[in-house]
């Protein structure tokens, strides 16, 4: 609800999206996702009077009633824990060509699964307790068999899906965190579980661990920041500054107005471009201002949708930062490299975590775009 009042205008839709009640309407839709995946999958295993009744039991369940309309994560996590052992079932039941594809949908299930709720990582031990359960009879035969090749293969072809898994979940947990932190020595990292600050503990002589997970809170300076710093970087010595400037000019002009001052601050003015001011005003409305009306155009002052969106996100003191003038010799370049580079004007505030911030990169000379 919060995002949608900091990026929508005022209107009858941004009323409506804010709303607890449409909040409570994606979760009911949520909870019907979940019911569908319930019945279709008793009819695959039990026909079709299998599938009504146990859509009939999850329907008047105490659980689902309570929390299907509920603005929480207890529902998606469930939704997501019962699509992936779903999933799972359809993958070890999978015969013929195609079985890398089922693992792949599989293994993903799992991997966004961790980023509904932390508790799913409870499906470890349930996947790795239904894929023995299932692989147990066969690998008993083999045993008595004396058939030591095929064991071999059958225990490097699980090990192999089993890194699929791993594989996903580093490549989805890191996109859903933005990298934030991954990587970080694990002398570094501070748990709050006493299990883990026991295997930190007993960990602590081995040189160079890293944890390849990210951390849930927000620092500045990440492992993505780091990667995305070193793209821009490349691409203004390769000389594809123009067509970065031209991406971003495409993504930014219809979202917010961009003018392309090379120095965006949409991120300090709730995502208002100030360039859209006829004076270009960054830290507050001129004395102009009348009744919400620019004194210059027959528009809205741009500052009171600055407000709103501050006030509906409780961030006025956010308004507070000083935003300097821009760097006029940026015009018609992209802000990106601009930032990521740093040769803006930006708010001296825009580093202030613990890490140190990285040195600044020496413009490489451009011709900016009439």
């Amino acid at each position: 609800m919060a995002s949608a009042r900091a990026v929508l205008p005022p209107g009858p839709l941004r009323r409506h999206l804010v709303t607890i009640g449409f909040a409570r309407y994606v979760t009911v839709a949520g909870a019907t996702l979940l019911g569908w995946l319930v019945f279709a999958w008793a009819r695959a295993l039990y026909g079709g009077a299998g599938g009504l009744l146990a859509l009939t039991l999850y329907v008047f369940d105490p659980n689902i009633l309570a929390h299907g309309g509920l603005v929480g994560t207890d529902l998606y996590a469930t939704a997501m824990i019962a699509l992936t052992v779903w999933a799972f079932w359809r993958f070890l039941n999978h015969e013929g060509p195609g079985g890398w594809r089922a693992a792949t949908v599989s293994a993903l299930c799992f991997a966004l699964a961790q980023l509904a709720k932390y508790t799913a990582a409870y499906l470890v031990p349930i996947l790795l307790g239904i894929a023995l359960g299932h692989a147990a009879p066969a690998l008993w035969a083999r045993v008595r068999a004396r058939d030591w090749r095929g064991l071999g293969r059958q225990v490097g072809r699980a090990g192999a899906y089993a890194a699929l898994y791993v594989a996903a979940f580093l490549v989805v947990v890191n996109l859903g965190y933005w990298g934030q932190r991954t990587l970080e020595p694990l002398a570094q990292s501070r748990f709050r579980s006493s299990h883990f600050q026991r295997v930190q503990a007993a960990l602590a002589a081995v040189p160079g661990l890293r944890l390849p997970v990210p951390w849930a809170k927000q620092p500045k300076d990440t492992w993505m920041r780091r990667q995305l710093r070193a793209f821009f970087a490349w691409a203004d010595r390769r000389g594809l500054d123009g067509l970065v400037e031209r991406v971003e000019y495409i993504v930014k002009r219809p979202a917010f107005g961009c003018e392309e001052c090379g120095n965006c601050v949409l991120g300090h003015m709730e995502y208002v471009c100030p360039q859209t001011c006829p004076k270009q005003m960054r830290n507050g409305p001129c004395g102009g201002t009348f009744l919400g009306q620019c004194e210059v155009v027959d528009q809205p002052c741009i500052w009171v949708k600055v407000m709103e969106r501050a006030e509906a996100t409780n961030n006025l003191a956010g308004l507070k930062t000083y935003i300097p003038p821009p760097d006029r010799r940026l015009k018609g370049t992209s802000s990106w490299i601009n930032f990521y580079l740093e040769r803006d004007s930006r708010p001296a505030a825009s580093y202030t975590d613990s890490a140190p911030s990285p040195p600044a990169t020496p413009a490489r000379p451009v011709t900016p775009r009439t």
